[in-house]
Formats: structure tokens, sequence, C-alpha cells
């Protein structure tokens, strides 16, 4: 993180650390001081995957709060949010997969079950609010 706040960059939340391995997400102003900040951080640090996004000034709000408001008003639990959050980040929402609940297991540091019971609780939430059902 602290190499993220070097560039000017706004954090994006939750962050996921888990393990020895971290999954976040900030924005940065310009293409040329985002690829800065992955360049220094994968100077010490194995980065496994990187994507980048570029948005209007208009909706940096929107890609700052979306996240954190839209869970936060789903009444999830910490590892709800982690757990669906880390399924989305890991491919497991898209068609083929791009990885699978064992390699979900691995990071998260919780056997396949358990992730499986808190992603299910996690949908169960978010369709109730969406549609209007609540338990």
């Amino acid at each position: 993180m602290a190499v993220i706040g070097k560039n000017g960059s706004i954090p994006l939340f939750p962050i996921i650390a888990s393990e020895g391995m971290e999954l976040f997400s900030f924005i940065l102003v310009s293409k040329k001081e985002a690829d800065a900040s992955i360049e220094m951080i994968s100077s010490g640090n194995y980065v496994k995957d990187k994507y980048t996004k570029s948005i209007d000034e208009s909706d940096i709000l929107k890609e700052m709060w979306r996240p954190t408001y839209f869970l936060l008003t789903m009444n999830l639990t910490e590892s709800e949010i982690n757990s669906i959050k880390g399924a989305y980040d890991f491919g497991l929402y898209q068609w083929p997969r791009l990885n699978n609940l064992k390699y979900l297991s691995r990071y998260l540091g919780l056997s396949k079950p358990t992730i499986l019971y808190h992603i299910r609780n996690a949908e169960s939430k978010i369709l109730d609010s969406l549609f209007g059902r609540y338990s």
C-alpha cells in the first residue's frame, strides 16, 4: 500500500489479504502513473495478475464507492464479502471460468465447503435485496 500512496493513487476497498497474498484495486490519474505503480509493486513482489481500466472523470466517484456501498447495503458478513469478491475477481462467474473453487480456497485459506457456504449466503442476501424479498 505504501507504493500506491507514493504516486497519489486512491485505493479501492475492500482489500483482501490472506496467506501472504493481496488483492487490491486503486485509481490513478494517468496510465503512465498506473504503469509506474505496477512496476514499483512488481520490483519487490510477485504480481500474478494485473488489470487496468480507463474511466472518465465523471465515473471516478462511482468507481470508488460502487463496490463498498453495494456490499455494505447488503448486510454481508466479512467472510461473505471476501468469498464473493474473491470468486468474482478470480473469474468464477465468467464463462468459461478462469479459476475454480480449489484455487480460491487456497487463496483465502478456507475449505471449499466453507467458501461455497459464504458465497451462497452472500448471493442469497444480494438477490433478496435486489428483488425486494427480505428474510
